[in-house]
C-alpha cells in the first residue's frame, strides 16, 4: 500500500517541479531549444545536421514529444529530478515517505531556479543531475536497488553526453576521487574512484563514436562554435594578439578584419555580422585558425588571459539570472519546429510576458537564497567532520566543485550569463536542506556513539 502511494505521489511531484512552465502556459523555450529539437528531428531520418552543440538532447528527447507535444519532455525531465530526490533521501537514510520527499520537492522548486530548468527544452538540468546521480552510483550501490544500479549509471552517461561541460565536472570529480584514494587507499576507495573515472570516460567514447560516424570528425561538437577565441577577443588579448602578429606578417583570415569586431562577447560569438560568423553559421576558415590564435593569445599574454578568467569566473560563480527564459521568434519556431508552433504562440514568452524586466522578481529570491546556502552549506561541514558525516561531506565536496568547474567553464570558455550558474544554482539549497534533515533525524547535539553513522562504502 505504501509503495502504491509512493508511485501516485509522482504526479505531484511533477506539478511541483512545474510551476515556470505552467505559468509560461508552455515548456520554456531559449534559442538554443530551437536547434536542439531540429537536431533530433533530423537525426531519426537518418539526415545529418549542420551543428554547432552536443546533438544528443535532440535526440534524447525525440521519443517523448514525437513531434506532437513537448509537454512530456518537461514531464520527463521532472520524474527523474523527482526520482533522483527520494532516492537521495532513502539512501542516506533521511525520512523518505510521501510527506518529507514532497517537502523537499516543494521547498527546492519554491525557494531555487530549479523548475526554471527542469520546464525548459534545455539539457542545462542536467548539469545539477548529474552531481547526486554520480554519488549515488559511486558511493551508495549498496543501498541501491537492482534496477536503480542499472538506471543511475545509464542516467549518467548520458547527462555526460548532453553537454561538453557536463563531461568536465564529472572528469574532475573523477580526479578528485582518485586523489582521496591515494590519500586513503581501500578497496571501496578504488571502486568508487573507478565509476567515477569510467563515467565521463564511457561518455566522451560514445560522444566520439557518434561525431565520427556521423561528421568524420572526432570533436564533441563537430562544428563547434570558437568560444575561447571569441572570449579572447571581446576581452582584448585576442584582438592585440592578431594585431601583432598580423603586423608581423601572420596570414590569418581573421587578419583583415581586426578592425571590424564588436566589443561584446556575444556579439562576437552570435552576431550575424561579426567577422566569425556568415548568416550560415561559423566560418570555415574562422574554424581552421581558431586553435592557433587562441594558443598565440596566450603564449603572447598570459598574465591578462588569467586575470581576465579570475575576474570571469568570480563574476560567473554568483550570476544566477532564471529570467534569462526569452525564447526565439514566433517566425522561428515555426519554420524550425513547426509542431512547437502553436503551443509557443499561446505561451507568455511569444507575447513578450516572460521578460527579463517581468522575471527579475524571482531572482530577488533565487540569488540571495542561493549564495546564502552556499555560506550555509559551507558552514556545515566542521559540524558534519566533528559528527563523521562522511556521506554529507562527500556530497558537499562534490556539489562544492561542480559549482567551481561550472562556474570557471563557462565564464572563463564562453561568457559570464545567468543561465550557466543558474542550472546548478539549486544544489547548495538541498545540500542545507539535507543536512537540515540530518540534524532533525539524530538531534544537532546527539552524542556520537547514539547516532547512526552511514559511511557511504568509503572505509
Amino acid at each position: 500500500m505504501a509503495r502504491f502511494g509512493i508511485w501516485l505521489a509522482f504526479p505531484c511531484a511533477v506539478v511541483l517541479l512545474l510551476p515556470a512552465a505552467a505559468y509560461n502556459r508552455f515548456p520554456l523555450f531559449y534559442p538554443d531549444s530551437v536547434a536542439y529539437l531540429h537536431y533530433g528531428d533530423r537525426l531519426v531520418r537518418l539526415a545529418v545536421p549542420i551543428v554547432d552543440r552536443a546533438i544528443y538532447y535532440g535526440l534524447a528527447i525525440w521519443p517523448f514529444h514525437l513531434e506532437l507535444s513537448l509537454w512530456p519532455v518537461v514531464v520527463a525531465q521532472a520524474l527523474i529530478l523527482a526520482h533522483l530526490l527520494r532516492v537521495l533521501l532513502r539512501c542516506l537514510d533521511l525520512p523518505s515517505g510521501v510527506l518529507p520527499w514532497l517537502g523537499l520537492v516543494a521547498i527546492l522548486s519554491g525557494l531555487t531556479s530549479v523548475s526554471w530548468y527542469v520546464s525548459q527544452i534545455m539539457p542545462d538540468i542536467f548539469a545539477g543531475i548529474l552531481v547526486p546521480a554520480l554519488f549515488l552510483t559511486a558511493f551508495c550501490r549498496d543501498r541501491l536497488t537492482r534496477a536503480e544500479r542499472v538506471w543511475f549509471p545509464i542516467l549518467i552517461v548520458l547527462s555526460i553526453m548532453l553537454h561538453p561541460t557536463h563531461l568536465a565536472i564529472a572528469a574532475v570529480l573523477g580526479a578528485l576521487a582518485w586523489l582521496l584514494w591515494c590519500v586513503r587507499p581501500s578497496r571501496p576507495a578504488a571502486m568508487s574512484a573507478a565509476i567515477l573515472t569510467a563515467a565521463p570516460a564511457i561518455g566522451f567514447a560514445l560522444s566520439m563514436a557518434g561525431s565520427i560516424a556521423l561528421f568524420d570528425q572526432a570533436r564533441l561538437t563537430p562544428d563547434g562554435a570558437p568560444y575561447f577565441l571569441g572570449r579572447l577577443i571581446a576581452d582584448g588579448p585576442g584582438l592585440n594578439y592578431l594585431r601583432e602578429s598580423c603586423a608581423k606578417g601572420a596570414r590569418y583570415e581573421l587578419c583583415r578584419e581586426v578592425d571590424n569586431f564588436p566589443r561584446e562577447t556575444w556579439q562576437v560569438l552570435w552576431d550575424p555580422n561579426s567577422p566569425l560568423r556568415t548568416h550560415a553559421g561559423f566560418r570555415a576558415e574562422v574554424m581552421e585558425e581558431a586553435d592557433a590564435i587562441v594558443r598565440g593569445t596566450i603564449l603572447m599574454f598570459p598574465g591578462q588571459v588569467l586575470s581576465n578568467a579570475w575576474d570571469a569566473f568570480q563574476r560567473q560563480f554568483v550570476t544566477i539570472d532564471s529570467e534569462l527564459v526569452m525564447g526565439p521568434s514566433r517566425e522561428l519556431v515555426a519554420v524550425w519546429n513547426p509542431y512547437a508552433a502553436a503551443g509557443f504562440a499561446a505561451s507568455w514568452q511569444a507575447h513578450g510576458l516572460a521578460t527579463s524586466g517581468r522575471m527579475a522578481r524571482f531572482n530577488k529570491v533565487h540569488r540571495p537564497i542561493y549564495l546564502g546556502s552556499i555560506a550555509l552549506m559551507l558552514a556545515a561541514t566542521p559540524w558534519l567532520w566533528h559528527r563523521r558525516r562522511r556521506w554529507m561531506l562527500l556530497l558537499i565536496a562534490m556539489t562544492t566543485v561542480a559549482l567551481v568547474v561550472n562556474a570557471a567553464l563557462t565564464g572563463v570558455v564562453s561568457d559570464v550569463v545567468g543561465r550557466y550558474q543558474g542550472r546548478v544554482a539549486w544544489l547548495p539549497t538541498l545540500m542545507v536542506l539535507l543536512c537540515a534533515a540530518t540534524a532533525w533525524r539524530n538531534g544537532f547535539f546527539a552524542d556520537d556513539d547514539k547516532e547512526k553513522n552511514f559511511d557511504c562504502q568509503w572505509e
